[in-house]
Order: C-alpha cells, then sequence, then structure tokens
C-alpha cells in the first residue's frame, strides 16, 4: 500500500521539476501504477505551456511490457488495458522494446496505433571489448535470472539432463536470486531425479563484479523464459560479454532472430536440447552467433538518438 501511494504522489514532485525546466523531452518509464497520476498531470501541463506560450515538450512513454497478460487477476489485466489505451491518447508517443509488444498493443480496443513505436534496449557503448574467444573459459551454460517459474529454469536443466551424458564435461550455473523456495526445490528434484548433483550449482545473487566474472567464465549463456519477459537485457549483456545466446519465443521471437541468437519455442524441452547441443557441439558457430549478435545490438547512445529524432 505505501508503494502504491508513493507511486501516485512522487509525480507531482516531479511535474513541479519538469515544469520549471520546460524540457525538449522527457521520457517515463517504466508502465506501471503511477500512470494514474502523470496522465493528468501532463494533461494540466500542456494546457498550462499553452497559456503561457512556452515551448512544447514531448513525452514519450518507454515500457518494458510485452503485453503479456499470463497468470495476472482479471482486475489487473482491465486497469492495464485502460492505462495504456488512455496513454496513446496523452504521450506523444508510446515505445515498446518488442516488436510483438506493439502487435499485441494494436489489437487493443480504441487505442491510437499511430503513436505506437518500438525502440529496441541495447547495451553501453565501449564494453563489448571482451574476448569472444574460448581460451580461459570454461564448458559452462550460463543462466542469469531469478529463480522463479517465469523464467524457466526447470525447462534448461530438463534439457540439459537430455545432453549431459553426451557433453559430460559441461555444466550449468543458475545465478539469480531465489523469489521462490517451493520452484528451487522442484528445480533440487530434478537435479536429483537426473543425477545432475555434479553438474548444476547455483549461486544465489551476485554484486555485478561477481556477475562479470560469471559471464567472462561461461562459453554459452540460456534464458529460457517461459511468460512475462521483458526483452530481457541479461541476454545483450551475455552478447557484449562474448557469449553465444540461447533463448525463447517470449517475449518475441521476432526480435530474437533479428539478433542471431538461438530461439526456442517456450517451454518445449526437446527444442531446447537441440540447441544446447548443436551450440555445444560447434565452437565455430558459437563464434559466429557472438560477432553477428554485437553488430546488431545499440548502444545507449544510439537509443537515446531514436528518442530524440522521434
Amino acid at each position: 500500500n505505501k508503494k502504491i501511494l508513493r507511486s501516485l504522489v512522487e509525480p507531482i514532485f516531479a511535474f513541479h521539476k519538469i515544469f520549471k525546466t520546460n524540457p525538449d523531452i522527457v521520457i517515463i518509464a517504466p508502465f506501471g501504477s503511477y500512470l494514474f497520476s502523470i496522465i493528468p498531470l501532463i494533461a494540466a501541463y500542456r494546457v498550462g505551456s499553452v497559456i503561457l506560450r512556452r515551448r512544447k515538450t514531448k513525452f514519450i512513454l518507454k515500457t518494458d511490457w510485452s503485453v503479456d497478460f499470463y497468470g495476472q487477476k482479471k482486475i489487473t489485466r482491465l486497469l492495464a488495458r485502460f492505462l495504456l489505451i488512455a496513454s496513446t491518447y496523452i504521450f506523444d508517443r508510446v515505445a515498446f522494446e518488442t516488436y510483438c509488444g506493439v502487435a499485441r498493443a494494436k489489437e487493443l480496443p480504441m487505442i491510437k496505433n499511430s503513436v505506437l513505436i518500438r525502440v529496441p534496449i541495447g547495451y553501453p557503448q565501449n564494453i563489448t571489448t571482451t574476448s569472444i574467444s574460448d581460451i580461459n573459459r570454461e564448458n559452462i551454460i550460463l543462466c542469469v535470472a531469478r529463480i522463479t517459474p517465469m523464467k524457466g529454469q526447470d525447462i534448461l536443466l530438463k534439457a540439459f539432463a537430455r545432453i549431459a551424458t553426451k557433453h559430460a564435461s559441461w555444466s550449468v550455473r543458475l545465478v539469480g536470486p531465489v523469489d521462490d523456495q517451493s520452484y528451487k526445490k522442484r528445480l533440487e528434484s530434478i537435479i536429483a531425479q537426473e543425477s545432475l548433483e555434479q553438474k548444476v550449482s547455483f549461486s544465489g545473487y551476485v554484486n555485478e563484479k561477481d556477475l562479470y566474472d560469471e559471464f567472462s567464465k561461461a562459453k554459452i549463456f540460456c534464458l529460457p523464459s517461459i511468460y512475462l519477459e521483458s526483452a530481457g537485457q541479461v541476454k545483450f549483456e551475455a552478447t557484449a560479454a562474448g557469449l553465444p545466446v540461447i533463448t525463447t519465443d517470449v517475449p518475441c521471437r521476432q526480435d530474437a532472430e533479428e539478433m542471431g541468437w538461438l530461439v526456442c519455442k517456450a517451454g518445449d524441452v526437446e527444442s531446447l536440447a537441440e540447441a544446447l547441443d548443436s551450440l555445444i557441439s560447434d565452437p565455430a558457430l558459437r563464434k559466429k552467433i557472438v560477432e553477428y549478435s554485437r553488430e546488431r545490438i545499440p548502444t545507449y547512445r544510439d537509443i537515446a538518438e531514436m528518442y530524440i529524432n522521434l
């Protein structure tokens, strides 16, 4: 309740500063309950700017949501739809990180399609200096994500179990905080059933430096998300760190294929096992994917220019 109240009140203080500075562009992110306050504040700001003959400020809503309502309560879905539709009549642009987010938004009734755009995410410039060579790397499949069902770590473990004997020197490293203890127990049960105790490890939460070390050690990155996923910043970080990426069609197959990543159907154990096998067996393919993916990801500077030029 305190978080909800805070989200409703804080925008008032932000708009006080916006009104004083009269900026060219205001980017508001991510999509959330604070829009109940922000939408009327933008409307009032526009009226005030016209009366005072001030320059027009362009307001952009940057969402990190792919319009996926999986598992959400009916009231939550209704409110999310309402806020998104209302935002298209108030903001100058509503930006999604994926093609699928735009496509799903366009299916909503009464939404203003002309303001919907796709602006991808990327990574900071000048950080792609990590070598893509396998030298000094270990035979590790790395997954960086919260331990929770939506991330699909159980699918990864089941897929790896199918190829573990063939690739006996390889292991899986699960990095991230435990959001769901019962789900972790489920993962531990899979590990025991498949006799993977010596091949799977959990790190828990790690800080930024240790996370960089995890990226530097591994040879493959896998994020097997099943639902409610955003564009997935960690996949871009993995590419920047020199890792080939295997992912799923959640949130969007088109975006993942554009990056050159290997894409499996969400929840498909066999498909994921085949993708893992292909990358483990072919070092040249791993290198090819990383080189291609690095060329495709825009830097934060590129993304900033996209917003400025809208």
